[in-house]
């Protein structure tokens, strides 16, 4: 009687297990749609994370510059590209970001034309890319001279 016991009882196991994988598919294919069951979603922000850490050029002591970003993305199309495209992105802030001068980015004005390159070099990478720009927007939410 023990043994039957256990066998319905894996047997309900089973079909509970079974049930559960069976509604995986639809709660992915409602990710993967760009539906957002919160209500949110695009137009908004998208955090670049972790932050951008890169190291300086060595004048007057500023070794580290760590920038968190936020991009300003118009659509879900956009930031599904824009996801896709993460390492590319992150590539590319790294590459203009090392070996500035950080003595250079202490002022309001340098750090607005530095978003505003940022931004230009990163949107034509996406439409090199991914056959448009994808990226509205580029804000600083962090800014540290170390």
């Amino acid at each position: 009687m023990k043994s039957i016991c256990s066998e319905k009882s894996i047997k309900r196991a089973a079909a509970m297990v079974l049930a559960a994988c069976l509604s995986f598919p639809a709660m992915g294919t409602l990710a993967s749609s760009g539906s957002d069951p919160m209500g949110a979603g695009f137009p908004g922000y998208m955090e670049l994370d972790p932050p951008i850490v890169v190291n300086l050029e060595r004048t007057r002591g500023s070794k580290y510059l760590r920038v968190d970003i936020q991009l300003y993305i118009e659509s879900n199309e956009e930031a599904d590209l824009v996801t896709h495209h993460m390492p590319r992105i992150r590539d590319r802030l790294i590459s203009l970001l090392a070996g500035r001068d950080g003595s250079t980015l202490m002022t309001t004005d340098a750090r607005e034309t530095l978003r505003s390159e940022l931004l230009t070099d990163l949107r034509e990478a996406m439409t090199t890319q991914a056959g448009q720009p994808a990226i509205s927007g580029l804000y600083f939410t962090g800014f540290i001279v170390q």
